[in-house]
């Protein structure tokens, strides 16, 4: 006698279309079976029971592409997306709201999209396959950037100007702590600029309190994207040479 499956996924015999019946819904137990221990599988069908006992594997998916963007930065994003088909066909996509055509396979684009300008905005993107439903998300965030290095002004008789705030080393921040090892003066006056809601600093020369800097400017600034803030600029009180390691608390 042979065997083989029937279109609504019973076993037949002999090529008959007659179903065996099974029931899933019980609890099965096999000691030689690591895991299968009274476990309650489901189905009706042996297809069934077979995707209970090897269950499909999700398909993935992945959004990025915005990172983080400073202050009066553009809106417009690009998001980079991709999914990743595993048991089943990829039958839907959708990224930030847009529906794409799936091919059912591995597949993955690029989509241009507005974020809140100055605001964090979290796109989010899903591709469904069989029953499952894989998610991604991407966070657009906004900083200020703190700024530092050193310049020939001195802060008092030679003003500091936006131009000369800009082309310092410059990093995206949340606060104005930061340690700089091996930090060269060059015979210059070291600068350091971060927003006034940060607060007052307090300075540390290798590895010991130090009151010799000064706040020379406080007010707005106008960063490279055009976005206007209060930004304090300190200094130190006199030239510095040699290499030093500075904490800025």
């Amino acid at each position: 006698m042979s065997y083989g499956f029937n279109k609504k996924g019973g076993l037949t015999t002999s090529g008959t279309a007659k179903v065996l019946a099974f029931n899933g819904q019980r609890p099965i137990t096999k000691p030689n079976i690591p895991g299968l221990s009274g476990h309650t599988l489901g189905g009706v069908t042996i297809p069934e029971f077979l995707e209970g006992f090897f269950p499909a594997v999700p398909p993935g998916a992945s959004l990025v592409g915005g990172g983080t963007r400073q202050f009066g930065a553009s809106p417009e994003v690009t998001l980079s997306w991709s999914v990743v088909k595993n048991t089943f066909a990829i039958t839907e996509i959708n990224v930030a709201g847009t529906a794409i055509v799936p091919t059912g396979n591995n597949q993955s684009g690029t989509l241009t999209v507005m974020a809140q300008q100055n605001i964090a905005t979290t796109f989010q993107m899903y591709a469904k396959a069989g029953k499952d439903t894989a998610y991604a998300s991407n966070t657009i965030g906004w900083s200020h950037k703190r700024f530092w290095g050193t310049t020939t002004k001195d802060g008092i008789n030679q003003a500091i100007t936006d131009a000369d705030i800009l082309i310092l080393s410059q990093e995206f921040a949340s606060n104005r702590v930061k340690p700089l090892s091996g930090f060269d003066g060059r015979g210059q006056y070291f600068i350091y600029v971060f927003p006034t809601a940060w607060g007052v600093p307090q300075f540390s020369v290798n590895g010991l309190p130090n009151t010799a800097f000064t706040r020379v400017r406080t007010g707005a600034f106008v960063n490279s994207d055009g976005f206007s803030s209060s930004f304090d600029v300190w200094m130190s009180n006199t030239t510095v040479s040699g290499l030093a390691n500075y904490q800025i608390n």
